[in-house]
């Protein structure tokens, strides 16, 4: 007796059919996954943000004011360096063995210049240690931040105020500063949280902690930012950038900036983050009364109506 055995299986027909429905829907699949990655990419991002702001309220805590913005021996110098405000919150950070090491431990060259640590190979090492907190996952700049003297990258920075950092720089392409002052000036013109030997507390923020913005993003289309402090007294925008009407949210080299579409991640000075429309009122502050709201979350102590942003 013949026994007839049946093949089961795909013709080539068949077998290219279902290879097509598939392809299809893995291509139907892949905004939904990167749309859901960069929705994690961007939590993640506002936590870190959170965290800043835990670790700069157990600051206020302890010191009862905010950090300097940037820490100088001689403001008055063209060429000085300072440690920077996310360096001096490092025990907060649950980093302080590098803070003890960088700034009181045996290794320490006895400045607070960046170049000066740096001439030992141990603390340049420190200064070049990525900071996980202290980085946007979704922006692209390097690790060492090759514009700001290869230091470690920072993707967070303090708000300066409402008006452009005093200073015209000879090549607006190198060093992007509008406005022609001595340094010592910051103190009068500044009306945010941070500047140079700045000691703001929440005593100062007369407007109001939760309409005053602390810091913000800032991402490869302004160059990122460094943790570790100023590479030079034209160069506060290392850790600090402003909120003026020519420094408006993703505009350019001096702003505030983010790789997330439609806006950036905003911490205000009560420890809330929001995101901010990259489109939010932004007008010249030369006019009193006529602030824009950008200019008014920059401000401290605009006295201003607020109103919805």
């Amino acid at each position: 007796m013949n026994t007839q055995h049946r093949r089961w299986g795909f013709t080539v027909v068949e077998l290219l059919a279902v290879m097509a429905i598939g392809s299809l829907c893995t291509l139907n699949m892949l905004p939904a996954l990167t749309q859901a990655r960069e929705a994690a990419r961007r939590t993640q991002c506002k936590n870190n943000l959170k965290q800043l702001a835990l670790a700069l309220h157990n600051y206020h805590d302890t010191f009862n004011s905010f950090p300097p913005g940037v820490v100088v021996r001689d403001w008055d110098s063209a060429n000085e360096q300072g440690v920077g405000w996310m360096a001096q919150i490092l025990p907060y950070m649950d980093q302080a063995p590098m803070y003890n090491e960088l700034y009181s431990g045996p290794n320490r060259s006895g400045g607070s210049r960046l170049d000066e640590m740096a001439a030992d190979p141990k603390l340049l090492k420190l200064q070049q240690t990525a900071i996980p907190t202290y980085r946007c996952p979704t922006d692209v700049t390097p690790p060492l931040n090759p514009f700001r003297g290869n230091y470690a990258t920072s993707n967070y920075s303090g708000n300066f105020g409402s008006t452009p950092f005093p200073r015209l720089a000879p090549s607006v392409g190198t060093d992007y500063w509008p406005g022609q002052m001595a340094t010592p000036l910051n103190r009068m013109l500044a009306d945010g949280i941070f500047f140079v030997n700045s000691n703001i507390g929440f005593r100062d923020i007369v407007d109001g902690s939760s309409n005053t913005v602390m810091a913000s993003e800032r991402g490869s289309a302004s160059l990122a930012g460094i943790w570790a402090g100023m590479t030079s007294t034209s160069h506060e925008n290392d850790v600090l950038t402003d909120m003026s009407d020519l420094s408006r949210p993703n505009g350019g080299w001096s702003s505030f900036s983010s790789p997330h579409d439609g806006g950036l991640h905003v911490m205000l000075c009560d420890g809330s983050v929001r995101f901010l429309d990259d489109t939010v009122e932004s007008k010249p502050s030369t006019v009193p009364g006529e602030m824009g709201i950008y200019q008014k979350l920059g401000s401290r102590q605009d006295g201003q109506v607020m109103g919805a942003f």
